[in-house]
């Protein structure tokens, strides 16, 4: 067993309760752990989004993202494989990827991916920093996320590290 499949083990089971029928997972930790926790969960198949886009995706089904890691909104976008969209549209699906920080990435992907139709019923992250997600994300969204562990969100100062603010 190594880190990975302990992970995925960790949130099929949280993310279990949804019931879901298709299991998305958001570049780019959260393309490594996605296909495990589809198989835990007895789905064939889960549906990878990224970053790269290819001569035949739409722009309809893509949108700018940023995160704590990268910052810059409109130089990174998260698409959709247009071959991929018959496979979400009415489904219940859940979202999965690495962590949640400031909810910047999580935001735009789950508005991107209810816009077209997708049913979110839930998202599981393996880590949770901080708590500036939930007011991103909204209200009815904070309910539907589940996680692993959790940290504090911190920041390097010259002596060592404190929270962020």
């Amino acid at each position: 067993m190594d880190v990975v499949d302990e992970l995925s083990d960790f949130l099929a089971e949280l993310v279990g309760p949804f019931h879901p029928e298709v299991i998305i997972g958001l570049p780019t930790l959260g393309l490594t752990l996605a296909p495990i926790v589809a198989r835990k969960l007895g789905l064939k198949r889960y549906v990878p989004l990224g970053y790269s886009r290819k001569f035949w995706y739409d722009d309809s089904l893509s949108a700018s993202v940023s995160s704590i890691t990268s910052p810059e909104l409109g130089l990174k976008r998260v698409y959709l494989d247009p071959h991929q969209l018959p496979l979400l549209l009415g489904k219940k699906c859940v979202i999965i990827d690495d962590a949640v920080s400031s909810g910047t990435t999580l935001k735009t992907t789950w508005d991107l991916l209810e816009r077209i139709g997708c049913d979110i019923v839930g998202c599981g992250v393996v880590m949770k920093q901080g708590e500036r997600w939930k007011e991103k994300i909204g209200l009815e969204r904070v309910g539907k996320l589940v996680h692993v562990l959790e940290s504090p969100l911190l920041e390097a100062v010259e002596d060592g590290w404190v929270l962020r603010s």
